[in-house]
């Protein structure tokens, strides 16, 4: 007898779960997306200058290229820029190997002919007025790669929040004007979702060597022309909003 009420009790509690479950499912609900974004001028900006060289020896290239990178290094400190804007963004050491001939014996094999020293500054600051004098400066002393120059925010934080509150704002407005053109009523909040708050670069630039070797053998001191321009801040949020029936 007890077991048949236990059974019974336990098939009354799924049926009422299974029924609260249908009556959450059938509940009417209105989906709506909104999308903001935000345009906000450049406060920070970063970029690389390198020096590259080449020797028969490792040797060769690494103390030719400390050098040079030391000159680069101290005029761009003697101009302004402090040790916490300048750290090593990255260094290399690499084999110059034979070209294969075009009538070559079967056991042909490359040698190593020579070695390349790549090292990169990595610049970030907030000085942006001074980013063409920097590059001048950088290429007199010895640099010979410049790129990968690229504008963002010191607090890019504060404007994602703003896009996401816009955001918010007119999904909120969809909802409203939906529901009064269908004649229902908004309920409450059931989910929200932000879909992606992303910040983005509205112009970019990337110096070649071309353009760095004519800036070290002008016969005047040529200074490259950096305009900031404005950073986009995008965000999108799902709203779903019960509604009555």
């Amino acid at each position: 007898m007890k077991k048949r009420l236990s059974t019974l009790c336990l098939f009354s509690t799924l049926l009422f779960a299974l029924s609260a479950q249908a009556e959450n499912l059938s509940e009417p609900t209105l989906d709506v997306r909104g999308e903001a974004t935000v345009e906000v001028p450049a406060d920070q900006v970063g970029f690389r200058v390198g020096v590259e060289t080449s020797g028969k020896t490792a040797a060769k290239a690494l103390e030719q290229n400390n050098r040079l990178m030391s000159e680069v290094r101290k005029s761009l400190s003697k101009e302004g820029l402090s040790d916490s804007e300048l750290k090593t963004g990255s260094f290399s050491i690499s084999p110059q190997w034979s070209p294969r001939p075009r009538q070559s014996e079967p056991d042909w094999k490359a040698t190593i002919v020579g070695y390349v020293v790549s090292n990169h500054l990595e610049i970030e600051t907030s000085k942006l007025q001074r980013v063409g004098e920097w590059i001048n400066v950088a290429t007199e002393a010895g640099a010979n790669t410049i790129g990968q120059l690229e504008f963002g925010l010191k607090n890019p934080d504060e404007h994602r929040n703003q896009a996401i509150r816009l955001a918010t704002q007119k999904a909120r407005g969809y909802a409203l004007a939906a529901a009064e053109a269908a004649e229902v009523e908004l309920l409450s909040v059931s989910a929200i979702q932000v879909d992606g708050a992303s910040i983005r670069p509205m112009g970019r630039m990337r110096s070649s060597r071309m353009e760095v070797s004519m800036l070290s053998t002008a016969d005047a001191p040529v200074v490259p022309q950096v305009v900031p321009g404005e950073i986009e801040v995008r965000a999108s949020v799902s709203l779903s909003y019960k509604i009555t029936p």
